[in-house]
């Protein structure tokens, strides 16, 4: 095995060329060793061996072993420099751990071989004993062992796609992303020289409630993907409660392979969709965000249709989902975007739960994380550039008193009002535009009573909405970006409890006057917008969900590409 060092990555990563070989492990200008006894021969040999790739390492210039290409330019170095360069991996033990680490990376949806398993396979034996005594060889191993460990938790604390380069409304804090680490270096010899790397692996997972589920979760459909999947429910009409159709054998079949009760489907009447099947496909359809009515037409029909691999590939996404985040989100607001619900945990415990509004598929809500700092009671609506462009504008141009007829105020740069049917409308974009369009606070404004404000770039905020009845559907993509919420003034009368003279009482008064107030939070609460496609149910169910913005394709494509080392600056900061 040789290691070999390319000034080139980025084409070698796309056509496995241009090695520059490293002429510590060819022999080459250098002198022959001294005679001495055979184990401070090979002792000597494996440090000289691992100390060259470091070199090349910090220089920024990928080590290669074959199709194997060390990753970790920052913290593999630290860990043999605080070593001298010795090997690490001198313990069967731990050698046989991190094997079976790499293996164990399929249960958390990603792929051993992205971890370097089958070589490691074919290097290592059962018991975890090296299979060479070459030394130059046992540095190889031991450098890709480490180059192992250090990926797979860098994979399991921070992901293995980069989430920004996929996904271009992420917008999340790199600080929630990254876990504190004192010195991920020491932490991973450590856990070697103890053989605690099932331990530190562990401990790198993500904190996220409902990680563990997804996981058996993921288990079971590749059991049942194995076993041949589950029967097909033929396309047809919409089969009703009460109706008699041959199609609903197969859809009390298909239903009884998911775990539902639904009777016998030998019955003699076993074509009627009857009560129980009726139970059946509601207790489906609310697993699977659609409305339960209990019915099953086209939707429902299409959700049963899809294939255990289908469901896999969406459970893999939202592990990776998870990594991304890590938090397991004891105190905070958290918007459940393609779930269309919100929650307000604190100290671990649900004090608020309502229904949302998120953006429709054409101006999606963002992932994000930030932090709610005021609240504004009766508020003002200033019009944001994207619905200026796109609805406003064309809407004015076309008809001048469409401002008038919607409460919309003009006002000019010196914060003067101006007459909107003084303007030519038709000669401005929403970047010529030397006017703010603003709509004062009452019953028509989008904003409803109250708004919560936490700072980003993409000018969404939660804010109750005079749109209630759309809270009735099963598809809540409904907004122009901001969210919706159902109980507003419930997560109001809790985010002021702690603020001196701030009842609920005080807040239904200061709506009543009907005049903008903004109301300053004594300490910020921490918000992340989150986009799960997969969930956990109270009961530990595992409910999937409709990807209405179509992120997940993308994320599983990333997944499923091989793992490439990127350039040294970008993976400075890796955690074991």
């Amino acid at each position: 095995m040789l290691l070999r060092s390319g000034d080139s990555y980025r084409s070698l990563a796309r056509a496995a060329v241009v090695f520059l070989v490293v002429v510590l492990l060819l022999g080459l200008g250098s002198a022959a060793p001294a005679a001495s006894e055979p184990n401070t021969v090979t002792e000597s040999e494996s440090t000289t061996a691992i100390r060259e790739a470091v070199e090349h390492l910090r220089e920024g210039v990928p080590v290669s072993t074959g199709t194997i290409t060390l990753g970790s330019f920052d913290v593999l170095p630290r860990i043999y420099e605080r070593r001298s360069y010795a090997p690490l991996w001198t313990s069967a033990e731990s050698i046989r751990q991190m094997l079976a680490a790499a293996a164990a990376a399929y249960a958390e949806g990603l792929d051993p071989d992205d971890y370097h398993y089958s070589s490691l396979r074919t290097w290592i034996d059962e018991a975890g004993e090296v299979l060479t005594t070459d030394p130059r060889e046992r540095a190889t191993v031991d450098l890709v062992l480490t180059d192992t460990l250090v990926r797979l938790g860098r994979h399991l604390r921070q992901g293995k796609v980069d989430p920004v380069s996929i996904d271009a409304a992420w917008d999340f804090l790199e600080t929630e992303r990254e876990a504190a680490a004192d010195d991920p270096a020491e932490w991973a010899s450590t856990a070697v020289e103890r053989g605690e790397i099932a331990d530190l692996l562990a401990r790198s997972r993500p904190a996220i409630t409902g990680y563990d589920v997804l996981q058996r979760e993921l288990a079971r459909l590749r059991e049942l993907e194995s076993a041949g999947g589950w029967s097909e429910v033929p396309v047809g009409p919409t089969l009703r409660p009460g109706e008699r159709d041959p199609r609903v054998l197969a859809l009390r079949s298909r239903l009884k392979e998911g775990g539902h009760e639904v009777g016998s489907d030998a019955a003699p009447d076993a074509a009627l969709y009857d009560d129980l099947l009726a139970g059946a496909i509601r207790e489906f359809q609310r697993g699977h965000g659609l409305d339960a009515d209990g019915v099953a037409g086209p939707k429902t029909v299409e959700a049963l249709g899809r294939t255990p691999r289908q469901w896999i590939d969406q459970i893999r996404v939202n592990l990776e989902r998870a990594r991304w985040v890590r938090s397991g989100f004891e105190n905070a607001i958290v918007v459940d975007i393609a779930g269309f619900d919100a929650r307000y945990v604190r100290d671990g415990e649900l004090l608020w739960q309502a229904r949302v509004q998120v953006g429709n598929k054409y101006r999606s809500t963002p992932v994000l994380s930030s932090s709610i700092r005021s609240i504004v009671l009766n508020p003002t609506w200033t019009v944001p550039p994207t619905i200026l462009a796109e609805d406003i504008l064309p809407e004015a141009a076309k008809d001048p008193l469409y401002l008038g007829g919607r409460g919309i105020q003009v006002f000019d740069r010196a914060g003067q009002p101006v007459d909107p049917m003084t303007v030519d409308w038709g000669s401005f974009t929403a970047d010529t535009l030397p006017y703010t369009l603003r709509q004062g606070p009452g019953r028509g404004n989008p904003l409803g009573r109250i708004k919560f404000l936490f700072p980003n770039p993409h000018f969404v905020y939660l804010h109750d909405t005079p749109s209630r009845s759309l809270f009735s559907r099963a598809d809540r993509a409904a907004s122009s970006g901001c969210i919706r919420i159902e109980q507003p003034i419930e997560l109001a009368e809790l985010l002021l409890r702690k603020k001196e003279g701030w009842s609920r009482a005080r807040i239904d008064a200061a709506i009543a006057t009907g005049r903008t107030q903004t109301v300053f939070l004594d300490e910020p609460v921490p918000i992340y917008l989150l986009y799960w496609t997969v969930g956990v149910t109270e009961e530990g169910g595992v409910l999937f969900k409709r990807d209405v913005y179509d992120r997940d394709p993308p994320v599983l494509a990333a997944l499923d590409s091989e793992f490439v080392v990127e350039d040294a600056k970008h993976l400075t900061r890796q955690t074991p």
